[in-house]
């Protein structure tokens, strides 16, 4: 399976700091790596479509595209002006 990652537009990203809240203020937020992992997986199954049920996606695939995906999307898209 190919995945190209991408940048998430405003509505995804509003998306996912609402999902950033709910797991940082759960009962796990001190769990960092359980949080992370929950993350990926929400950026997987909701940017991309991944049905992780189905695919057989480790867990340093995910890591990566949610890296990635997060890299992409704090980019900005402005030239830098030249002097």
């Amino acid at each position: 399976m190919k995945i190209e990652a991408r940048a998430m537009n405003i509505d995804e990203y509003e998306a996912y700091l609402n999902k950033v809240e709910e797991v940082t203020t759960s009962k796990d937020k001190g769990n960092n790596l359980k949080n992370l992992f929950s993350l990926a997986k929400y950026v997987a199954e909701t940017i991309y479509g991944i049905d992780l049920k189905k695919t057989k996606v480790t867990p340093g695939t995910l890591y990566d595209l949610y890296e990635k995906t997060n890299k992409l999307t704090e980019a900005s898209e402005l030239e830098d002006e030249k002097n």
